[in-house]
């Protein structure tokens, strides 16, 4: 899981998104058997994958699903990554108003 999440990140900075998607995918699979803590990452990274090919309801998915994760296994960092990664998004599309209340939950 933990390789294959590293490769997608290489092929991501390669500018490679077919073969970033593959190995993300692949190293989901492998973490929801043997580490689930760490699909918290995997999404974030299919995440900032789709948000950097334009899918950017895909993107919000993701995010929400590492968010998920993160508060399941206990891992403040990762919901806090997703939070601010979720109100990019909102940010990006204008709406200010749905960006500021996902930060709002960062100060509780």
């Amino acid at each position: 899981g933990m390789a294959l999440n590293q490769l997608g990140l290489v092929h991501m900075r390669l500018k490679e998104p077919e073969s970033a998607q593959q190995a993300f995918e692949g190293a989901l699979e492998v973490a929801q058997k043997s580490y689930p803590a760490l699909t918290v990452d995997i999404y974030s990274n299919l995440g900032a994958l789709a948000r950097r090919t334009g899918k950017t309801a895909s993107a919000m998915s993701y995010y929400r699903q590492s968010l998920e994760a993160a508060q399941s296994w206990s891992q403040p960092d990762g919901a806090e990554q997703a939070l601010r990664s979720m109100a990019a998004i909102y940010l990006d599309a204008g709406q200010t108003d749905k960006a500021q209340r996902l930060l709002e939950k960062l100060k509780r």
